[in-house]
């Protein structure tokens, strides 16, 4: 089972047939694309160096959850080294790593804010994104092993 929204994506596809769209998925998750707009293509299975090369390409990150439950880090957390925008569901997970200044959230599920916040993103001025990219790669670069080393010590020093 995925965490990934693709009907959302799809959804949001079939009303901006305008927008092209890439989706990667593991190929048991092929019935989930029996049927898709021609504005979208569909990858499965592909190897990482093409995965993050697919990213490297993209003008935006799109990736809608389907609940509230953990899933879509690593992915946001290539794309915000890519200083890519990056369009995502609200989760308390995700939130743990990026915030307004450095991401676009939607309601789970919700069609019409998905659009909104890519039509948004596809309309603002270079540099107010690449601002909010570099928020995005800052974020993550903050978790780097040094960071983590220094955290975990400092936890265990409080027991």
């Amino acid at each position: 089972s995925t965490r990934r929204d693709y009907k959302l994506v799809l959804d949001v596809a079939k009303e901006r047939n305008d927008w092209n769209f890439v989706i990667v998925a593991s190929k048991n998750q092929q019935y989930m694309f029996s049927e898709v707009p021609s504005n979208v293509t569909v990858f499965y299975n592909i190897p990482f160096d093409s995965f993050v090369q697919k990213l490297k390409n993209s003008k935006i990150v799109f990736v809608p959850l389907n609940s509230q439950f953990q899933g879509g880090q690593l992915v946001l957390f290539i794309a915000a080294l890519l200083k890519k925008p990056m369009v995502t569901s609200e989760t308390y997970t995700i939130r743990t790593y990026f915030d307004d200044d450095s991401c676009s959230f939607i309601p789970i599920g919700n069609k019409e804010a998905a659009i909104k916040r890519l039509n948004d993103i596809m309309n603002k001025a270079p540099k107010e994104l690449d601002n909010r990219c570099d928020m995005a790669y800052k974020q993550v670069k903050k978790f780097d092993v040094d960071y983590c080393f220094n955290l975990m010590l400092k936890m265990i020093s409080q027991n």
